[in-house]
């Protein structure tokens, strides 16, 4: 229980972005805040009219965006 946030140090220097369904009931909104919270420099995603899926559509459109800026930096 809370291993990441536990240690929250190993990851401080790594960019992240947390990609977020509004209506995600495996992983709560609570979780990406606190995460968020925990690392500055993160960006945080809310994708309204989204749950946990990766396979639904706004989820999947966010999470190609972030991956083509990844390609192209």
């Amino acid at each position: 229980e809370n291993y990441i946030l536990n240690n929250i140090n190993k990851i401080k220097n790594i960019p992240v972005s947390i990609v977020q369904g509004r209506y995600d009931i495996v992983c709560p909104m609570r979780s990406a805040w606190d995460l968020k919270q925990s690392l500055p420099s993160s960006k945080l995603y809310v994708i309204d009219n989204a749950g946990h899926s990766m396979k639904e559509i706004g989820i999947s459109k966010k999470l190609v965006e972030l991956t083509n800026e990844l390609a192209n930096s």
